[in-house]
């Protein structure tokens, strides 16, 4: 199966229901379930564990408002992320709550004022410390296309500048902030998927049969039959996150944090 249809069908047929044609489709009670579960399911099983095809080592959190009180730093942890896993800097302390991350971890950035001129970008950024040619990340201007990782062309020890495309807004608003590209925050996390090429088989195997453990007592209210399905949901995802688990080579004590998603 290759398709979030084909996923689907499996489900249903798993139930003992006829396939759907296309998705979504909200005239019948099988297309109505599946579409009220399908990501629900999903989310959950990609939440289960850290699976080595929806793992990413690159997403930058953006750092908001400070919290009110235990740690010095709080950042915005996108709909695009499932889990948190670790920061990129090892052995940081992290609390995430909220939608956010909280560390005392600090990741350089600066508030800054930025001008346009053209396809320029000119940034007022006291005692900056950057040097000619080196990569700068910008976030947080309300206009998102100053909101990109850029080469910057230093003018003096207070400013330097940058190319952006289209016309945003000048001056700059929001609260446009700058930090060194490699000392940004960056995550080891699980992101959100739904595209059934990129799961692994054993994967896409738990998820219809999560999926259909979901919906079979609506579609066919057999209480024997959701019971089996459940068994056999069960037996495949743990051989999944066996498969997973084999992906690699590291020592025990990774290993059962890798495969359990538990902290050391």
């Amino acid at each position: 199966m290759t398709t979030k249809l084909e996923v689907i069908n499996s489900a249903l047929m798993r139930c003992g229901a006829e396939p759907l044609v296309a998705i979504p489709d909200l005239t019948n009670k099988r297309g109505v379930l599946v579409n009220n579960h399908y990501d629900i399911v999903l989310r959950e099983l990609l939440n289960d564990t850290p699976w080595n095809f929806a793992t990413s080592r690159d997403n930058r959190l953006e750092k908001t408002t400070s919290p009110k009180f235990g740690f010095k730093n709080a950042y915005t942890i996108t709909s695009s992320i499932i889990r948190v896993i670790e920061l990129s800097t090892n052995n940081i302390e992290f609390r995430v709550e909220s939608s956010q991350l909280l560390t005392d971890y600090e990741d350089g950035s600066r508030a800054v004022a930025i001008v346009r001129s053209g396809s320029i970008a000119t940034v007022t950024d006291v005692a900056h410390g950057f040097a000619d040619g080196e990569l700068i990340t910008f976030y947080q201007a309300t206009q998102t296309e100053y909101n990109i990782s850029a080469t910057i062309t230093l003018i003096d020890s207070d400013h330097y500048s940058y190319t952006v495309a289209g016309t945003p807004a000048t001056p700059a608003t929001g609260s446009p902030h700058a930090v060194r590209d490699s000392s940004a925050l960056r995550v080891k996390a699980i992101k959100f998927l739904d595209d059934p090429t990129l799961f692994s088989p054993s994967f896409n195997t738990a998820l219809f049969l999560k999926l259909a453990e979901n919906i079979s007592y609506s579609l066919v209210q057999s209480q024997s039959l959701q019971q089996m399905i459940i068994s056999e949901a069960d037996r495949h995802l743990r051989r999944a996150r066996s498969y997973n688990s084999q992906e690699g080579l590291f020592n025990d004590a990774y290993n059962e944090q890798y495969t359990t998603g538990r902290r050391l």
